[in-house]
């Protein structure tokens, strides 16, 4: 008898620690760091959709006519074709180094569907194509507003494009926060182009 109560002490451990070893024990599960920018649901949504501009290239330097110490006009951008079922395009500019936040330079809501580009200055223009609208930049003004870190700074400036499963239900003014929040659920794909800026 002490052997089997033994045998099955042992039998009992064994069970255990394999349903420990199969839960992950007491490892928690990894933390997602919050952003603004709402995620495509798939990578393979991501790698398909491509942003360039003529401006300058990923990974590069702003040029100081599209920053706060140039014309402070907005770059061309060019994406390729969205995903089907795309029903609205939206462009927004933000910045992830700002000493308050991100802070939103540009966004666009609602372009259709059948442009694959915008072309320099369209951001300083007060009409959009087809019946889309600026939103409100971080200065507080409508359409685009460049680059203007504190001197001597280094920040990160990044254009995503948006494709939508359905417009955007807001109108022109509405904040990027609020375009961040409507763009939930409607994400079919996005791209990035991100370049840096270095205020003298």
């Amino acid at each position: 008898m002490p052997v089997l109560r033994g045998l099955i002490a042992i039998s009992l451990l064994a069970t255990m620690a394999f349903v420990l070893v199969s839960c992950g024990g007491d490892d928690p599960e990894p933390t997602v760091p919050p952003t603004s920018a709402p995620q495509p649901p798939s990578q393979a949504a991501v790698t398909e959709f491509i942003v360039i501009s003529d401006a300058f290239e990923e990974g590069g330097q702003i040029p100081q006519k599209y920053t706060c110490d140039g014309e402070d006009l907005s770059p061309d951008l060019r994406w390729n074709t969205p995903p089907a079922g795309t029903q609205s395009i939206v462009i927004v500019a933000d910045d992830p180094d700002a000493p308050g936040g991100t802070f939103f330079h540009w966004t666009v809501i609602n372009l259709p569907v059948d442009i694959r580009a915008l072309a320099e200055m369209v951001g300083n223009a007060t009409t959009l194509p087809e019946g889309a609208v600026h939103g409100q930049n971080g200065f507080g003004n409508n359409g685009y507003g460049g680059p203007c870190p504190p001197e001597g700074s280094e920040h990160e400036y990044r254009f995503w494009v948006y494709a939508l499963s359905a417009p955007l239900s807001l109108a022109e003014g509405a904040t990027g926060q609020d375009v961040i929040t409507a763009l939930q659920g409607k994400v079919l794909a996005t791209g990035k182009l991100s370049a840096t800026y270095t205020r003298p």
